[in-house]
């Protein structure tokens, strides 16, 4: 509370950050869309745990990031959509290396190994690394 309190004021605002009203939302910004797939993607992540768990456990590896799981999804099921054509926010979202579908199922279904990528050492992330390089694309574009 006193950090905001400091930080609002540091803005050049002289009442309390905990006086001020919310914002009315705006409505260009309304709709499930954003919702239904924090949704869907926890809805991947519980399951997914679950072998992580087991496989950390089991000492196959040390940490969920080095998870690579596969999904066996029905063929309606809105996490196919994610995985096909969001793949990265997928992975970002879900903490994993790699994710892969294994055909269609009649509930949803995870399996996991241990990831075959390097880790980054600048992300840590275990990804592709980039052509020629010790880091990933992402950190090697940003280096």
């Amino acid at each position: 509370a006193y950090t905001a309190d400091e930080a609002w004021e540091f803005a050049g605002n002289e009442t309390s950050i905990h006086l001020e009203t919310f914002p009315e939302a705006d409505p260009d910004f309304a709709g499930d869309d954003a919702s239904e797939k924090v949704e869907t993607l926890s809805r991947l992540r519980d399951l997914a745990q679950v072998e992580i768990d087991a496989a950390v456990k089991a000492e196959q590896f040390k940490k969920r990031e080095r998870a690579a799981v596969s999904f066996s999804l029905p063929e309606n099921d809105s996490a196919r959509d994610l995985i096909e054509n969001q793949l990265e926010d997928t992975l970002e979202f879900l903490m994993l290396s790699d994710i892969s579908l294994d055909g269609t199922a009649d509930e949803a279904a995870a399996s996991v190994k241990e990831t075959e990528h390097s880790e980054c050492p600048r992300c840590r992330r275990s990804i592709s690394l980039a052509d020629g390089s010790e880091l990933c694309v992402r950190c090697s574009e940003v280096v």
